[in-house]
């Protein structure tokens, strides 16, 4: 080659031009050094298909492929037809690392696909997790802020605990009502859904630890009547604070002359 020539070539090489372009202005017989000064790899690299996408240096490729036949843009690469056969290659103006990636310079950090940190980590969050550029950690946003089964969800509401599904819910011994968790109600009290408290049936009373109904508590004890303040049988009018019977149990009410129990 000439002086002119090599004048020639350089001023056709400083202009933009397709690698194809480049290896035409070269010649097949200087395509080898022309592919070390592009940071191409020579015929020598593996052209293998990739087994999962996207393609990577050196892998087949199509020009507007997809998934495993589209090149990995994060590495720098592009897909080039050097033989024949097309192949991920570096990008112009970048150069093999020996990483696998191309870079104009393989001194600096590799370019990550989320966020880099301060020391050059390449740090990828997960879907739904927010890069902390002070911690250089993936985090729960404000919206989600806890951790379960390794997805960010929302906080349980006051009283309630995580389940083993990631739902809410209420610890054991506790029920929901009306958004709270309560205290399960023991028989013979129902959860009364309204007031989120433990009752007795509708047309009972509770006392003494018990659910009586008045109208039947005192059986046939002779002129007696169900006193609810006092939880006893006692006569009809019976002035209020004033209790003479026995207090019912759960076994029933007696009536004061001990010979009849009502069941």
């Amino acid at each position: 080659m000439t002086s002119n020539d090599f004048d020639e070539l350089t001023k056709k090489l400083a202009k933009p031009t397709s690698r194809r372009g480049i290896l035409k202005m070269l010649g097949v017989g200087a395509a080898g050094g022309a592919l070390a000064a592009l940071g191409m790899r020579g015929s020598t690299a593996t052209s293998a298909a990739p087994s999962t996408g996207p393609a990577q240096l050196g892998e087949q490729c199509k020009p507007a492929g997809t998934g495993k036949f589209a090149c990995d843009a994060s590495k720098h690469l592009t897909c080039t037809q050097i033989t024949g056969a097309y192949r991920c290659e570096c990008e112009l103006g970048t150069i093999d690392c020996g990483d696998g990636t191309c870079r104009a310079d393989c001194s600096a950090p590799q370019s990550c696909p989320d966020r880099t940190c301060d020391n050059g980590t390449c740090i990828s969050c997960p879907s739904g997790f927010d890069f902390n550029s002070g911690t250089c950690t993936c985090t729960c946003p404000a919206a989600t802020p806890e951790i379960c089964n390794g997805t960010c969800v929302a906080a349980c509401p006051s009283g309630q605990v995580r389940q083993s599904d990631c739902s809410c819910g209420c610890s054991a011994g506790t029920v929901l009502c009306n958004g709270t968790c309560v205290a399960a109600c023991t028989a013979p009290l129902t959860l009364n859904t309204t007031t989120c408290t433990c009752t007795c049936p509708t047309g009972q009373v509770f006392c003494n630890g018990q659910c009586f109904n008045p109208s039947t508590a005192c059986g046939t004890c002779s002129n007696k009547v169900f006193n609810a303040q006092c939880c006893s049988c006692e006569n009809p009018g019976q002035p209020s604070g004033t209790c003479k019977g026995e207090i019912c149990t759960a076994d029933g009410c007696t009536c004061r002359n001990g010979t009849h129990r009502s069941f």
